[in-house]
């Protein structure tokens, strides 16, 4: 789900770059083969047709195999769990009701989340994003049981509002 691709610690402009040096690879590759295509045609009779398909597919070797290779998913049913908890219009995330095992899968990956106060339980992550600009308004709210108090010492981020606790952290 969306809402969950957004925590996945991958930078768009790291895959971009990425998708660009891979397609500049291909374009060599291509231009090698075209050339040994005319070394070797002076020699040998070569199937004009067949020779280009297999540059081809070797060429573009690296977008083929992604495109097949699919890495075997990992807790497919928590990921599941916390799609149902979550939504994403584009601009705003938002996940309801999660739980701490939830909350640290989700931080698994990216790992910039902040760290949650012991006891810490029916979290809820309300993430504003433009990636355009790289701009960011994060807040997450949770409960902690009742008797427990935060120590703001250990955790000043995070502020008493109504009956939970509130991290905010923004970025313009």
């Amino acid at each position: 789900c969306g809402a969950l691709d957004a925590f996945d610690g991958e930078s768009s402009v790291l895959l971009f770059f990425q998708t660009i040096a891979k397609l500049i690879i291909a374009i060599f590759i291509w231009l090698v083969g075209v050339a040994v295509f005319y070394i070797l045609k002076r020699k040998k009779k070569i199937n004009i047709p067949l020779y280009y398909s297999i540059l081809t597919i070797v060429s573009l070797y690296f977008f083929i195999i992604k495109a097949i290779h699919r890495e075997p998913e990992v807790n497919r049913d928590l990921k599941e769990i916390i799609c149902a908890k979550g939504s994403d219009d584009g601009m705003e995330l938002r996940f309801t009701f999660l739980n701490r095992v939830e909350y640290d899968f989700i931080n698994s990956s990216s790992n910039w989340l902040p760290a949650l106060p012991e006891g810490a339980d029916s979290i809820n992550i309300d993430y504003y994003r433009d990636s355009f600009i790289g701009d960011f308004h994060l807040i997450i709210d949770v409960s902690i049981p009742i008797g427990g108090e935060l120590d703001s010492t250990k955790y000043p981020k995070w502020e008493k509002h109504e009956n939970r606790y509130r991290y905010e952290d923004f970025e313009t």
